[in-house]
């Protein structure tokens, strides 16, 4: 939302079966620009238990008139288990 509270963005994210976002859409509600909108992927790194230890958010742009994801960022994380 904004400062004077208009929503100004939406979000839609498609998940896997293990309920991680795979897909991301981010509508620019405010500028009601469809070339505003942002498309995003994810990958992940998964450990012997399942969980993510890697996940890498990749942004689709369009380079020479070639549509591609690119990573934006990778987010590590370490996963401590007791017994």
């Amino acid at each position: 939302y904004s400062a004077d509270g208009e929503l100004n963005r939406k979000y839609v994210s498609t998940l896997d079966k293990k309920g991680l976002i795979v897909e991301e859409i981010r509508f620019d509600v405010a500028s009601q620009n469809p070339n505003a909108d942002t498309k995003y992927k994810y990958n992940y790194e998964l450990d012997k238990k399942g969980n993510w230890i890697k996940k890498t958010l990749l942004k689709e742009i369009t380079e020479n008139g070639k549509t591609m994801f690119k990573p934006l960022y990778i987010y590590y994380r370490t996963m401590t288990y007791y017994r």
